[in-house]
């Protein structure tokens, strides 16, 4: 291989590798960029409620209730 095509390579080859690292460069910045995304969809939280056990009657169901369970 002579001399001058030694160096048409090493140009070509050099050039080359500046555009890979400026690629993988700005990868690096689309992928920062995404981090702060959530990766997932999230519902709002839903509020959560409770009674007072007084509040509840006595017996909770009732025996036709009951009844109709078992046939």
């Amino acid at each position: 291989m002579e001399s001058d095509e030694v160096e048409k390579y090493v140009k070509q080859l050099t050039e080359l590798a500046k555009q890979l690292n400026t690629f993988t460069g700005s990868l690096k910045s689309v992928r920062a960029e995404q981090k702060s995304k959530p990766l997932s969809v999230r519902e709002s939280q839903s509020e959560y409620l409770t009674i007072n056990l007084d509040d509840v009657p006595d017996p909770l169901f009732s025996e036709d209730e009951l009844g109709f369970l078992n046939s």
